[in-house]
Order: structure tokens, then C-alpha cells, then sequence
């Protein structure tokens, strides 16, 4: 199946926001591994240029990063003020890291240093923050944090850990940007691969959760297959009686 095109996207979304994929980076044996998903991040920049193209409206593309270690302290450039170590851009990787993606981005014409770097230790952060604090009801945190080795859906998962679908829904979360100037609804375009790190079911679970957490655009899944054919998921609208604030 080809990549969503931009006249199957309804016109009312009109903030429209790209997930290119979850790689995974870490350091063995003090080499730099980059495991890149680089066929979804390609079609979902490719996605970004036609929707800008054709409808002129406001994107926000970003790439999630599951990591071994310390994210801020291992995989970015040193001397980084603390708003962008927060909030990093994938130029503000090291380049052993980021080369494939910015190789990438240039190749299709998308400026990489707009394209923001989402991390699991961010996404960790947040849900301890929410867990802890007690900002979600006990039915929702049950699915957030592992209270078994696997739960009941087989996100398995040490206990007291979190789970691998509020961390996709965290990279959900994190890849919307509300656009205060333009009116309308948002859309998150997520593309990912078929890895063992990277199971559909999960990120289906994870749009599950991301709504009733609150988080208010309409998120599709595209797969993308290691021949690059793109099979998309229907839209999901958010469930707007659930909002916790976030």
C-alpha cells in the first residue's frame, strides 16, 4: 500500500504532525550502534514535504530514540543549554548518531535541525512524574507502570517498570505541537518499522492510552515494510471526555 496521500487526509486537520520512526542508538564497547529505521523516516518526511506542499499548513516532524544509558550525558553535543537538552533537535546529536538522519533529510530537502530528537528518558520521566503524583486514576496508571512481569495484553515488562506502551504513548505525546495560530485540529502521522523493539501492537496500544490520557489529536500508524511498502491504519480521533491536565 502506498503512503497516505495528502487528499485521504480530512481537511480539517490542519496542524499536521510526523513520528519518523523509533530508532534505537547505544554505545557497546565504546562504539557508537545506530540502529536507524531510516524507511520510515524517509516516508514520513516525504509524507511532511507533500502535506506542506499541497496544503500549505504547519508541520512538526520529530524522530523518537530508545537508548541504552544516559541520554543528555552519552548521545548529545556537549555544551547544549538546557532548553535544547530538554528539548533537543537531531542536529543536537553527536554526529556518530545523527549522520543517517541529517544524510536523509538532505537527500528529500527537509532542514534537519527542525526536526525534533524524542528520548525514553524523557518519556520515563514524565510518566514517574504522572504516576507518582497521582495525576491519573489507578485504572490508567495499571497500564503505565507493570505491576506483573508482562501484563494483561503481554507488554512484558519488569515490575514496577514502565511499560513499553505509555513510553510510546510519551513519544505521542511529545511529537504534537498545538500551532496557536492556526485553527483546527491536529493529526500525528506515526510511521515505524517492524522490529523486534518495534511492535505494532504496542503502538496501537499506545494510541489507546495517549487518548485517554488527555492528548487531543488524531493519531494514525503507518507501517512501513523492509521493502518500503507503507500500510495505514485508520485515523483515531481523540476521546475528548477524558483529560487529566497533562
Amino acid at each position: 500500500m502506498n503512503a497516505p496521500s495528502s487528499a485521504e487526509v480530512p481537511g480539517f486537520y490542519h496542524n499536521h504532525c510526523f513520528l519518523a520512526g523509533n530508532s534505537r542508538v547505544s554505545i557497546e564497547d565504546k562504539f557508537p550502534v545506530v540502529e536507524p529505521q531510516l524507511l520510515a523516516f524517509r516516508a514520513a518526511v516525504n509524507d511532511a514535504n507533500r502535506r506542506k506542499e499541497q496544503f500549505g499548513t504547519d508541520i512538526f516532524v520529530s524522530v523518537a530514540f530508545d537508548h541504552k544509558g544516559v541520554f543528555r550525558k552519552q548521545f548529545l553535543k556537549n555544551g547544549l543549554p538546557n532548553s535544547r537538552k530538554r528539548h533537543p533537535k537531531l542536529t543536537d546529536l553527536l554526529p556518530q548518531f545523527s549522520g543517517p538522519f541529517i544524510e536523509s533529510a538532505s537527500q528529500l530537502g527537509f532542514d534537519a535541525a527542525s526536526i525534533s530528537a524524542l528520548h525514553e528518558d524523557s518519556a520515563k520521566t514524565h510518566i514517574s512524574y504522572l504516576t507518582s503524583n497521582d495525576l491519573v486514576p489507578d485504572s490508567i496508571k495499571a497500564r503505565m507502570v507493570a505491576s506483573e512481569s508482562s501484563d494483561e495484553h503481554g507488554d512484558s515488562c519488569e515490575i514496577g517498570k514502565t511499560t513499553c506502551a505509555s513510553i510510546t504513548a510519551e513519544y505521542y505525546r511529545s511529537a504534537v505541537r498545538p500551532v496557536s495560530h492556526v485553527a483546527g485540529a491536529s493529526l500525528l502521522e506515526v510511521y515505524i518499522e517492524l522490529d523486534p523493539w518495534s511492535v505494532p501492537a504496542i503502538y496501537g496500544r499506545g494510541i489507546a492510552l495517549a487518548h485517554r490520557l488527555g492528548i487531543s489529536a488524531a493519531i494514525r500508524l503507518n507501517i512501513v515494510s523492509k521493502s518500503g511498502a507503507i500500510a495505514s491504519g485508520a485515523i483515531a480521533p481523540p476521546h475528548m471526555n477524558f483529560s487529566y491536565n497533562l
